[in-house]
């Protein structure tokens, strides 16, 4: 996974600066130069192109929809609450936290695959990208997609173009269902 430092050349105060403007409280800067946040950072509706940190850990919720943006690029590395990127222009999950305490959220972009999807989420799963050609519709639900999240890398459901072979999907909900991993409502 990519993080880039882009921040790593700013001063403490530059990022004081730029937590002020955003109403980030409780944060520090980590070993590694990514910033942490006891609590939630709320980046709703600020019209961003791009995130205005390279966060690392968060304890609470972490909520960037409404913005404009096309990659998750300096999103935190874990949000201990929920993870919001819904109605912004993302094309690929690549960049998203890895773990998620409580759920994750990431409707109304233009993502077409669920690579890259977090290895952890603790809670309720609701991956439901527009449009998502590789899954069909009777597995757009959270019951499946927290399944498919879990079990992907597992089962290398993935072309290199980043498309998902469609048998080994079908092979591997039907597995799932036959070993109980999946309980269909």
């Amino acid at each position: 996974m990519k993080y880039i430092k882009l921040f790593e050349s700013y001063k403490e105060s530059d990022i004081a600066e730029i937590c002020e403007k955003y109403g980030i409280e409780n944060w520090s800067i980590n070993p590694d130069g990514f910033v942490d946040v006891d609590g939630d950072v709320i980046l709703y509706r600020y019209g961003l192109t791009k995130l205005p940190l390279n966060f690392g850990h968060i304890t609470g919720d972490f909520d960037c929809q409404d913005n404009k943006l096309t990659n998750l690029e300096g999103c935190p590395l874990s949000v201990g609450g929920q993870f919001d990127c819904t109605h912004n222009q993302i094309t690929s999950l690549e960049g998203c936290p890895r773990e998620v305490g409580i759920a994750f959220y990431c409707f109304n972009n233009q993502i077409t695959s669920l690579r890259f999807a977090p290895e952890e989420v603790d809670g309720i799963v609701l991956v439901l990208p527009n449009p998502i050609s590789d899954i069909p519709k009777k597995y757009l639900n959270e019951i499946y997609l927290q399944f498919i999240i879990k079990e992907q890398y597992d089962w290398n459901l993935y072309r290199k173009d980043g498309r998902i072979y469609p048998e080994r999907l079908k092979q591997m909900i039907e597995w799932g269902i036959e070993t109980n991993k999946i309980k269909p409502r």
